[in-house]
C-alpha cells in the first residue's frame, strides 16, 4: 500500500465521472457556491485573516510600523454596492469591482516611505489615494507592493484608498486567458491580506541572495565543504547625515552565527541610492532538499553610531542542485527525474469550498498537515502560484514544489502570438523573483494543459526557456495526443531542445494502491470525495 498520493490524472477522472453521471454532483461538492445572484458578485469570505507576522516580513514593526488594512471595505460592482470583508474572493461577475476604505496615517510617520503590500488580487488592480492615481498592476498570482508618494498622504486625517479590481480575461494580452479550456473557476477580488508599511527614510531598499555558479568555485573546493553566496544590497542614505555602518551576519539552523562582516558606507551626494556586494563562504553547508529543510538566516543592519537606521532579516536555503552557466547543473535535473520516478507527489489546486481562493490560516495549516501525514514531499501547484503562507510552511518543512504561471488550455496557434508570449514571460519573471525567496520552489512551470509539440525540438516553450535564463529548471504540463500521453515535462538547458517527460500520467494512474488509482473503480472515486469533504 503506497503511503501517499501520486500525480492525479484529471482527464481520467473526467472520463470516469462523465460515464457514471456524477459530474454535476461532484462539481457541487468540490466547489460549493454561496447563494448566487445573476450579474452580481458572489463573495467567499476568509474565516480567519492572517497577521502581518504570518507573512514573515523582512523587518520588525519596531523598525517599520504597519497598519492592517483588512476588514470591512465598501464595494461597488455595476449597480450593486455594499460592505464586504477583505480579504475575500468573488465569482459570477466578470468586470471591474471598486473597493474603498478610509484610514488614518499617524503624523509621526512623516519622512518615512509608505508601501502598500498586497499578497494577492485577481487579476489586475488600479490604485488611487485621495483621488491621486498611484498606478496599476497585473498580479500574475504573486505578492507585490505599491509605493505611495508622500505628497498624496494626509497625516492625522482620514485617507481614502480606492482599489479597482478587474477579473476580466483577455483573449491574448494578459493571463489568465478567456479562451482557456478546463480552466479553474474565475475568481476576482482582493483575495489575500493587505497592509500599509512605513519604512525608515534611510534604509536597505533591496536584498538579493544568490549562490555562485560551479565555475566560480576553486578547483580544489568541494561543494559539500563550502558554499559561496553573493549578497547584493541596494541602500538609500541621506548624504547630509554622514557615513553609516553596514553589518551582515549569517546564522545556521541552530541560531549559531557563522559569518559576520562589517563595512562603512560613505553616502554619495549625487545619488542617494548605492549598491554593496558581499561574497560570503558558508562552511560545511547543509543544503535544502525534500525532507530536509535546512535554512539559514541572513541579518543586515544599517547603523549610525548607536542609532539603528534599518534592520532586514531573511531566511534562505541552498538548494540541493548546484548552478552552472546560469542554469541548474544537468546532473541535478537528472536527479529530479530519478527522484520523481520514486517519490510520490500530488497535484494541488488552490481553492476551498467555503473561502474560495481566500483561505484562512487554519485551512492552509490543515492542508499541510494532510500532505505530511500522507508522506508526500513533492507537490505540483497547478494553475496559480500558491499562497505565501503555504510557501513559508513548505520552506520550513522540506516540501518541494513545482509552481507555475496562470497559463492553461492554450493552443500552439495562440501561444505563437507575441502579445501572449510577452505576458507569459512577464509572469515567469514575477514567479522567478518569488522563487528567490523560497527554496521549496524547485521548478517553475510554463502552465498546464498545453500542446505536446510546444515542448519538442524547437517548440515554443523550449525556445522561451532557452531565452529566459533561470537558476531553476523549467517544466510544462501537456495534454495527451495520439502518440504521447499527458505528462509533466522537465526542460534541459542551454539549447532549444525537447523537454523530457518526468511524469507520464497514463502510466502511474494504473496503480491501484493509491488514492489516484481510480481508473476502473467508481467506489474509489466516492471514497476520495468523502475523504476530501471530511477535511476540517
Amino acid at each position: 500500500m503506497n503511503n501517499g498520493l501520486r500525480w492525479i490524472s484529471t482527464q481520467t477522472v473526467f472520463r470516469l465521472l462523465l460515464r457514471a453521471g456524477l459530474f454535476s454532483a461532484l462539481i457541487h461538492l468540490f466547489f460549493l457556491s454561496p447563494q448566487r445572484c445573476r450579474g452580481e458578485p458572489s463573495f467567499f469570505l476568509s474565516a480567519q485573516n492572517l497577521s502581518w507576522t504570518d507573512y514573515k516580513p523582512d523587518r520588525a514593526q519596531e523598525i517599520a510600523p504597519v497598519i492592517d488594512l483588512c476588514g470591512n471595505w465598501e464595494y461597488r460592482a455595476g449597480d450593486k454596492s455594499g460592505t464586504i470583508a477583505v480579504p475575500s474572493s468573488y465569482t459570477d461577475f466578470d468586470g471591474p469591482v471598486t473597493f474603498t476604505k478610509k484610514f488614518v496615517v499617524p503624523g509621526e510617520w512623516r519622512g518615512r516611505s509608505l508601501f502598500l503590500k498586497l499578497f494577492g488580487v485577481r487579476h489586475r488592480a488600479a490604485f488611487q489615494l485621495n483621488g491621486a492615481l498611484l498606478g496599476s498592476r497585473q498580479s500574475n498570482g504573486v505578492p507585490f507592493e505599491i509605493l505611495i508618494p508622500e505628497q498624496f498622504v494626509k497625516y492625522d486625517l482620514p485617507n481614502e484608498l480606492v482599489i479597482e479590481v478587474d477579473n476580466r480575461r483577455s483573449a491574448s494580452r494578459t493571463l489568465p486567458l478567456r479562451s482557456s479550456i478546463f480552466a479553474p473557476k474565475n475568481f476576482g477580488g482582493i483575495v489575500r491580506e493587505i497592509f500599509l508599511e512605513a519604512r525608515p527614510p534611510e534604509r536597505i531598499n533591496q536584498l538579493q541572495i544568490q549562490e555562485q555558479e560551479i565555475a566560480e568555485y576553486p578547483q580544489n573546493s568541494a561543494l559539500d565543504r563550502e558554499a559561496k553566496i553573493e549578497v547584493t544590497l541596494s541602500l538609500q542614505l541621506q548624504s547630509e547625515n554622514g557615513p553609516a555602518d553596514l553589518q551582515v551576519e549569517v546564522y545556521d539552523r541552530r541560531n549559531n552565527r557563522i559569518i559576520r562582516k562589517k563595512t562603512t558606507l560613505e553616502p554619495n551626494p549625487e545619488d542617494r541610492i548605492s549598491t554593496k556586494e558581499f561574497q560570503l563562504a558558508i562552511p560545511d553547508p547543509r543544503r535544502w532538499k525534500p525532507g530536509e529543510a535546512n535554512l539559514y538566516r541572513l541579518v543586515c543592519s544599517l547603523n549610525r553610531g548607536r542609532e539603528m537606521l534599518d534592520r532586514v532579516e531573511k531566511s534562505f536555503g541552498l538548494r540541493f542542485f548546484p548552478i552552472s552557466n546560469g542554469n541548474p547543473d544537468q546532473t541535478a535535473i537528472d536527479s529530479i527525474r530519478e527522484k520523481l520516478g520514486i517519490l510520490q507527489g500530488i497535484v494541488r489546486v488552490e481553492q476551498w469550498p467555503q473561502s474560495g481562493v481566500s483561505p484562512s490560516k487554519r485551512e492552509l495549516e490543515s492542508e499541510i498537515s494532510l500532505i505530511r501525514n500522507l508522506g508526500v514531499r513533492w507537490v505540483r501547484c497547478a494553475f496559480y502560484p500558491p499562497h505565501p503562507y503555504f510557501l513559508n510552511l513548505c520552506d520550513s518543512l522540506g516540501i518541494a514544489l513545482f509552481v507555475e504561471i496562470p497559463l492553461f488550455g492554450v493552443s500552439n496557434n495562440l501561444l505563437a502570438e507575441n502579445q501572449l508570449q510577452s505576458a507569459a514571460t512577464t509572469a515567469m519573471d514575477d514567479l522567478l523573483m518569488l522563487a528567490e525567496d523560497h527554496p521549496c520552489i524547485v521548478a517553475v512551470g510554463w502552465g498546464s494543459g498545453l500542446e505536446p509539440t510546444a515542448v519538442r525540438n524547437g517548440g515554443i516553450l523550449a525556445t522561451l526557456s532557452e531565452n529566459l535564463p533561470s537558476n531553476l529548471p523549467y517544466y510544462a504540463h501537456t495534454i495527451g495526443s495520439e502518440d504521447q500521453s499527458a505528462a509533466v515535462h522537465l526542460f534541459p538547458f542551454g539549447q532549444a531542445s525537447a523537454a523530457h517527460a518526468v511524469i507520464g500520467i497514463s502510466d502511474i494512474t494504473a496503480s491501484s494502491g493509491s488514492l489516484s488509482g481510480v481508473d476502473g473503480d467508481l467506489e474509489q472515486v466516492r471514497q476520495l470525495v468523502n475523504k476530501l469533504s471530511e477535511l476540517p
